[in-house]
């Protein structure tokens, strides 16, 4: 057994956000010990990556203050400037474009490996970032620090813990955090795609009774990443199926909205649920991430939330004093007020719009077609919702807030 080593704080869990967050202490000034079995970043595939992130601007902006953007290979980063959303039931229909902002484009899509790789790139270049292999077999809370114990038998200590450990956070089951938990008996069918028309950097989702389909744009003009949200029963026929017939169904689900669809990568499937912990810290611990809430994928905000997590932790915690390791509970009641409400209400929204599209009766369909064409006319209403989903309006943390001269 190792001899016992003590840190500012100890970050659990190095994927995208536990590794942003780390550089973000880093550059407070806290020595953090980043704590994950893994750790080397997935090397960049010859094709893109199955695992794609909708980037909004505020994230985009955290990347760039810590220097992840420019590391990131920029040839595989496909930009979108509008979307299309309609309602495979009814005649409602939004239209969103960067153009009625103002604006170049209203997001990124981003693979996991490319950014792994930037996050990974930028963290040796933080010198108080300390990488240990291991995963948490047993945590102790004092006063004063909180103990960890590691599956390879390493003990040290830290003033603060951050989980960023997943859905599944073993650290939030080992402190007996109560979370609310639902699974929506969907899975999404998640891969690329090769289509007949261009997709003109525009991303398109299509709602169906069994879940929403989406077409992303990847930097290749007629290729694009699918995420088809759907029964479990036909994802699992969308997996075995030929080829052929998988693209048979998906052009169909798609209403065929890019031509013929002539090419398909592998495909994966995803079980979909929704989660949201009844408290984002304890004691010395703070949640960041999918520990302490997930949504449904159909609006594309997951990492998104816990990118904000993550800066809104530093931003309450600020620079690096004792007082602040000393007594962090005035700065962790900070993150939970910032951060709660802004999680809640994408959680609820994404919900609320899965079982609304998956309702079938007459007066809902009817509802839902005015509904959207009533947005869709409305423009002030449908500038503020582009401007909430890009992360330019809420509470959001100073680091990826926008300058006041383009609010």
């Amino acid at each position: 057994m190792t001899g016992r080593q003590h840190y500012d704080i100890a970050v659990v869990g190095a994927g995208i956000v536990g590794l942003s967050v780390s550089a973000l202490l880093n550059d407070l000034g806290y020595r953090t010990a980043l704590i994950d079995p893994l750790t080397r970043p997935p090397p960049l595939p010859d094709h893109f990556d199955l695992r794609t992130y909708a980037i909004t601007p505020a994230s985009m902006r955290l990347f760039e203050k810590l220097g992840v953007n420019a590391a990131m290979e920029h040839s595989r980063i496909a930009e979108f400037c509008g979307m299309q959303v309609w309602d495979a039931d009814s005649d409602g229909a939004v239209q969103f474009s960067a153009v009625e902002l103002g604006r170049e484009r209203l997001g990124w899509i981003v693979e996991h490996s490319n950014l792994m790789i930037a996050l990974h790139h930028s963290l040796v270049h933080r010198p108080n970032v300390t990488r240990i292999a291991g995963s948490v077999n047993a945590i102790d809370q004092t006063e004063n620090d909180v103990g960890l114990v590691l599956n390879n038998d390493q003990q040290f200590r830290a003033a603060l813990v951050v989980a960023c450990d997943g859905a599944n956070s073993p650290l939030r089951r080992l402190l007996k955090l109560d979370a609310v938990a639902r699974d929506y008996v969907q899975n999404a069918v998640v891969c690329n795609v090769q289509v007949e028309l261009e997709h003109a950097k525009i991303a398109r989702q299509r709602f169906l009774a069994n879940g929403p389909v989406a077409f992303l744009p990847l930097p290749q003009a007629h290729e694009c990443a699918v995420v088809w949200s759907t029964t479990r029963e036909q994802a699992v026929q969308a997996l075995n199926a030929s080829d052929e017939d998988f693209l048979q169904a998906l052009g169909l689900a798609f209403d065929h909205r890019l031509g013929a669809i002539r090419g398909t990568s592998d495909r994966i499937i995803v079980p979909l649920q929704t989660l949201h912990t009844n408290h984002y810290t304890v004691g010395r611990v703070a949640l960041l991430g999918d520990a302490a809430h997930v949504v449904h994928p159909l609006a594309g905000q997951g990492l998104n939330l816990g990118l904000m997590d993550a800066a809104a932790l530093a931003e309450v915690l600020g620079p690096r004093e004792e007082l602040n390791l000393r007594f962090p509970r005035r700065s962790f009641r900070q993150y939970e007020r910032m951060r709660r409400g802004e999680n809640t209400a994408m959680l609820k929204i994404t919900d609320q719009l899965n079982r609304l599209f998956r309702d079938e009766h007459d007066l809902t369909r009817r509802l839902r077609g005015t509904g959207m064409q009533f947005v869709d006319r409305v423009r002030p209403l449908k500038k503020w919702l582009m401007l909430r989903a890009m992360g330019d309006v809420g509470d959001v943390p100073a680091i990826a807030a926008l300058p006041s001269q383009f609010a």
